[in-house]
Formats: C-alpha cells, sequence, structure tokens
C-alpha cells in the first residue's frame, strides 16, 4: 500500500489533508482516484489507513479508516556521524541508512576528507535539502515511522560535542585492530552513535581526540573498506546486535 507523510497539525480526528508535492505523484504518477486506500504517517511513529475522499489540483482530502502503532521503527536511536563523501556517495549512503533504520544523519568535515564543507551557506542549505529529500523518500519507501533528519556540516570537534547526547559512541578507525563493535554496544542499548570517518580515513589525531572525549574507538574486521560499505556494514551489526535486523 502506498504510503506518504503529513505533518501532524494537518491530520484532524477524521481527516488527513496532503498539499505537499505528494499531490502530484498521487494523482498523475500513481493515478490514485476517490476511494481508494493509502497511509499517510505522522511522522511521530504513527500510520493512518485513510481512504481518498477528494483530490484537487493542490491537495488531497482523505477519511481516517484506521490509527496504527508504526512498527518499522527500531528499539534503538542511533546516529550516523558521516564524514563528507566525495561525489555522490552522500545520498546512496543516506538512503541505504535509512532503510537499516538511522534515525539521524550528521554530516561532518574530518582532517582526510577529501570532499570539503562549502563556505558558501546557500550552498550547504543547498545540499542539505537535498539529503533531506533524500532521506524523506527512503522512509516512505521503507515504511518507517518517522523522518530521520539530516543536519550539519560540522567540523570534526563540533561533531563529537554533537554526539555527547547520544549515549554510547561507537568510533570506527581502520587501524584498531583489538576493539569490536560488539564490545561497546549490548542488546538493551537504546541510544547511540555511529562516527564513519572520510575516504582517507581518521587521523590518529581525531582518534585520540573521540577516544578522550569518551568514544569506544573499534575496528570494522581485517579488510580496509570503502566508506560506504564500512558506514552500512556498521550500522547493519549495530542493528543485528540490538535485535532490530
Amino acid at each position: 500500500m502506498p504510503k506518504f507523510f503529513a505533518e501532524p497539525f494537518k491530520i484532524g480526528n477524521d481527516k488527513i489533508i496532503i498539499d505537499t508535492d505528494d499531490v502530484s505523484h498521487i494523482s498523475k504518477v500513481l493515478r490514485h482516484k476517490t476511494g481508494d486506500v493509502i497511509t499517510v504517517c505522522d511522522g511521530m511513529k504513527n500510520d493512518y489507513i485513510c481512504r481518498i475522499s477528494q483530490i484537487t489540483r493542490d491537495s488531497v482530502v482523505c477519511d481516517i479508516l484506521e490509527k496504527r502503532e508504526n512498527t518499522a521503527e527500531p528499539s534503538i536511536t542511533l546516529t550516523l556521524f558521516l564524514a563528507l563523501p566525495k561525489g555522490d556517495k552522500a545520498d546512496f549512503i543516506i538512503q541505504k541508512s535509512v532503510e537499516l533504520g538511522v534515525s539521524r544523519i550528521v554530516m561532518f568535515e574530518g582532517e582526510n576528507s577529501v570532499a570539503k564543507c562549502p563556505k558558501d551557506a546557500r550552498e550547504v542549505e543547498k545540499k542539505l535539502k537535498k539529503w533531506q529529500k533524500t532521506a524523506l523518500e527512503a522512509a516512505k519507501q521503507c515504511g518507517r515511522g518517522i523522518i530521520p533528519e539530516v543536519s550539519g556540516i560540522f567540523t570534526f570537534e563540533a561533531a563529537i560535542k554533537e554526539a555527547e547526547g547520544c549515549g554510547t559512541v561507537v568510533f570506527l578507525h581502520e587501524k584498531e585492530k583489538s576493539g569490536r563493535i560488539d564490545d561497546a554496544v549490548t542488546r538493551n542499548i537504546r541510544t547511540a552513535a555511529l562516527f564513519v570517518g572520510p575516504e582517507g580515513g581518521f587521523s590518529p589525531a581525531e582518534a585520540e581526540y573521540a577516544s578522550s572525549h569518551g568514544a569506544r574507538v573499534t575496528g570494522l574486521g581485517s579488510r580496509v573498506l570503502r566508506l560506504e560499505t564500512a558506514a552500512l556494514a556498521a550500522q547493519a551489526v549495530i542493528m543485528h546486535i540490538t535485535h532490530n535486523l
């Protein structure tokens, strides 16, 4: 069943109004008509089974048939701190991370980052808006109960500070040979942050800085993984350990 998101204030006791870009998608792409049933999520882990009662050029009005608790959200709130990837890798990682269950994605610039943070604040805003749209589309596709937030672009030190409220902080470092993710993450953990470095890896100084601020420095096997592989593999490991995969 097709799924869409609506802001909570547009959801009444018995009706929902959709007036976003989804209006065109519903009417022209999916060719829905009045009487068709769709799922609408409020972004707060509630799903509404609805029947379309009216379609105009600017809005779709739905009658609420049933309210359900969304069951797709993991028990862990996982924040991914991702060093700026080069090229178009960011969209791919965001898409797959949302599918895996990440709750938030924070972009930062590492010492060895190939991609750099734009100097123009408008360019940063443009990138964040594009990445947020990717997160939204992925959330709709995989049935999430929230729309994971994409934020940044932080400096490395600011990212470490931002992670202070995220509980356990897992810091992936390819030179770490003894620490493992399952040494840092347990079955019943409820909040965690995952740091994934740039293509050039984290510098020794960054690893030391993270460790001195409470991060658990861990490895991910004996092979050197690409940025996108490491980000997704580590998330999958954490979701598996916490029984969310």
